[in-house]
């Protein structure tokens, strides 16, 4: 695919009014745009070669991304552009470019346009063919309005009378990543969805009023057709209601085809959001459940799709022409109306009954199926230690009983619902049967027709069904409310530096802040721990200087660097970095200016190139290159028969040795360029070679990059600038290596 010039957008009124400016603001103008064209074309490139999403993309899609982004004047973000573009998706597709946009803040709606209107679309819209290939509105050589290929620059004329799919592109009022919305999330998420509803409720309307009009023929047919013998008539009417029908079919396969369509979004931004929410939060918050937990809780939330994709919103819109249907009988006979009125009230009745039965047994199923999980995760989680101690038999008796009881009441849930059931299963048959029996005895006594009595069977048919649903429903809605209630709850909580914008926000260069490091009166004490990590510390560590830190096992060496990186809220003190509090920093300004390298890499599923760029994501093949080879990476990488582009996970990721992970994971942090470096025992596992190639790195650094490591290392310590001892989250020694030494002899 070779890349073309940014498209000629279509002329605007006031671009054509002429201002006064000077040479220079010509000038810095000239430059900025220079700056900014020059800026899409590395996504544009970034798209072709790989280097966002893992795989070279050579589709019309990729391409009208940038363009899209290009005509609205998006402020290039690397790192933003790179998390929005899907892992390793194997071609970006129409469904996948509205995806990104998305997450870059842009929404897009489908419109339908004459060609003759398309120049009035809002800046970054385009059109869609048939086969899904995007298209942008031009302006071609000769002055005319014309669609053109942003991959490409193919361009292909505008009919004027010819229908266009459109896309219609606007930047998003709720911002990525924001945390506010008026009202409810789950509401104003169904609400994006309006016209689809609006459809539907459309075609749920023209689909009953087919119902009603075959129904009103076929009474017709009985009363007047064949009376009379009328063989055309009746192949007419036979026709009609066999088109009808037909119409009645199409508009259902429509409405099942909106629903999955929107069912399929909703499922899409409902677990990608909460999934956003739950990375956004602070780590106190989310480390005192375990992994398996957060995502059951996830998978439990992501059945908000079965409320759209299941019977309910059928339901609902449903409901509303019940009434409808009601009236008609009403009007064709006022006590086959009434009949149907009382089996309906009937259905109340039964639903008030059996409400609270079924909502009592809920809610004890739920609690002991939670009870058991946390049995079963306690249990495998200490299986060891209990297998070791000859504890298994005694521990399954003991917890053998609460499964007992989980039965149980699985079972007195069930015998309510067939319960429930079998009144449902009952009751509409001997509506029908009522509807027929009282109709028969109408008809004898000539108060109704054959004709009108058959309609009315078929209109009570299409008439109870959704009261019938909605019974069976009616039980299961507190559960809904209740997840939709957890959802909004979860939305509404403010992820860390995720809400506010401060003075040292995303956007701002790093570069005048000072390394320095300056910890005053610091406590830090995690969630559900009685004793504090860190008591009052109090440090000041130079800007440029590189600390090794030391200490017992348990003496808070980890959880100083986790206080210095943000990630834990201290309960009391501050860690300034420069002149500012961390707690200030927005998440990825904080990014920015701190890497840190805990006890376990990050290293997710694939390729080496793309792990590397998970901290810089705009990183050139060439900068790559350098990082690795100044750690001595760079020919294990080549020998490797995909070098860069050798893919791996986190099950096989084990396949490389520990020192190449090590270094791997350094290369990773140091790539970012960060003013303050955090390194927790990286040493483990490396030969003397690979230990000296990460110190010499920090040393090229010094006075630059201030550099914290957790070492028990001798051989490291003695090539510190200063050993900070700690001891039951207290500072016991800070000084030079030399008097460490001598303090212990």
């Amino acid at each position: 695919m070779t890349h073309t010039a940014p498209l000629k957008e279509a002329p605007d009124a006031q671009d054509t009014a002429s201002v006064s400016v000077s040479d220079s603001d010509l000038i810095a103008s000239a430059t900025v745009k220079w700056e900014n064209d020059s800026n899409y074309d590395a996504l544009s490139t970034g798209l072709q070669t790989g280097r966002f999403g893992g795989l070279s993309s050579h589709t019309n899609a990729g391409e009208a991304v940038v363009e899209v982004l290009r005509r609205c004047n998006w402020p290039v973000d690397f790192r933003d552009f790179a998390a929005a573009i899907p892992h390793f998706l194997p071609e970006l597709n129409l469904n996948s470019a509205r995806g990104i946009l998305r997450h870059l803040g842009f929404e897009t709606s489908e419109d339908s346009l004459r060609g003759r209107n398309l120049q009035h679309l809002p800046n970054g819209s385009f059109v869609v063919s048939a086969s899904e290939d995007i298209w942008f509105v031009a302006v071609g050589d000769d002055g005319r309005f014309v669609l053109r290929d942003p991959a490409t620059g193919q361009e292909r004329p505008i009919r004027q009378r010819r229908l266009y799919r459109c896309l219609r592109v606007k930047e998003s009022a709720l911002k990525p990543n924001a945390t506010s919305w008026s009202g409810s999330w789950i509401s104003n998420t169904i609400h994006r969805f309006a016209p689809e509803n609006r459809t539907i409720l459309l075609i749920i309307f023209l689909s009953n009023t087919l119902v009603v009009i075959a129904s009103l023929s076929v009474g017709f047919i009985f009363d007047k057709v064949l009376p009379a013998k009328a063989f055309d008539t009746l192949v007419a009417l036979l026709v009609g209601i066999g088109i009808l029908l037909c119409v009645d079919l199409r508009l259902r396969r429509i409405k099942s085809r909106i629903i999955a369509q929107v069912s399929g979004r909703i499922e899409y931004i409902v677990s990608s959001t909460l999934f956003e929410r739950l990375m956004a939060f602070p780590l106190e918050m989310v480390t005192g459940s375990s992994a398996s937990d957060q995502m059951n809780r996830l998978k439990h939330f992501e059945t908000v799709r079965d409320f759209y994709a299941g019977p309910f919103v059928a339901v609902i819109f449903e409901l509303p022409f019940v009434a409808i249907l009601l009236a008609a009988m009403f009007f064709l006979d006022p006590v086959i109306g009434t009949i149907l009125l009382s089996f309906v009230a009937l259905y109340a009745v039964v639903g008030v009954v059996f409400y609270p039965k079924i909502s009592r047994g809920s809610r004890e199923l739920g609690q002991l199926h939670n009870e058991c999980m946390r049995l079963q995760e306690e249990t495998l989680s200490q299986r060891h230690q209990i297998v070791a101690r000859g504890l298994g038999a005694v521990w399954s008796a003991r917890i053998t009983p609460r499964f007992s009881a989980l039965s149980q009441a699985r079972h007195r849930l069930d015998a309510i619902w067939r319960i429930l059931n079998s009144l449902i299963t009952v009751a509409t048959p001997l509506a029908i049967g009522c509807v027929i029996f009282v109709g028969a005895l109408r008809v004898i006594s000539s108060d109704l027709t054959a004709g009108v009595l058959i309609a009315c069977t078929i209109i009570s048919a299409r008439l109870l069904s959704p009261v019938q649903q909605a019974l069976l429903l009616a039980v299961r809605a507190p559960d809904l409310l209740n997840l939709f209630k957890q959802i909004d709850v979860m939305m509404r909580i403010k992820g860390r530096h995720q809400s506010g914008h401060s003075q040292l926000a995303v956007g701002l260069d790093h570069s005048g802040i000072a390394p320095d490091i300056h910890i005053d009166s610091l406590v830090l004490r995690y969630p559900r721990s009685v004793t504090a990590a860190l008591k009052g510390i109090s440090v000041k560590f130079d800007g440029g200087s590189f600390i090794c830190i030391t200490g017992e096992a348990g003496s808070g060496k980890s959880s100083l660097l986790r206080a210095i990186t943000g990630q834990y809220s201290a309960q009391n003190g501050t860690v300034m970095i420069g002149q500012s509090n961390v707690n200030q920093f927005d998440t990825r300004m904080r990014a920015k200016l701190i890497s840190y390298l805990g006890h376990q890499s990050l290293q997710i599923h694939g390729s080496l190139a793309q792990n590397l760029r998970l901290t810089k994501p705009d990183a050139t093949d060439a900068e790559l290159r350098a990082i690795t080879q100044e750690l001595s990476l760079l020919q294990s990488i080549e020998d490797l028969a995909d070098g860069f582009d050798t893919r791996f996970s986190h099950a096989d990721r084990h396949r490389f040795s520990p020192a190449f992970r090590t270094k791997f994971a350094v290369a990773q942090i140091l790539l970012n360029s960060p003013k303050v470096l955090l390194l927790d025992e990286p040493e483990a596992g490396l030969s003397d070679e690979d230990e000296a190639a990460i110190l010499n790195a920090i040393r090229r650094r010094a006075g630059q990059v201030t550099c914290l490591l957790v070492t028990h290392r001798p051989s490291i310590m003695r090539q510190a600038d200063k050993v900070l001892l700690l001891n039951a989250g207290q500072i016991a020694f800070f000084g030079g290596h030399e008097k460490l030494q001598s303090r212990s002899a």
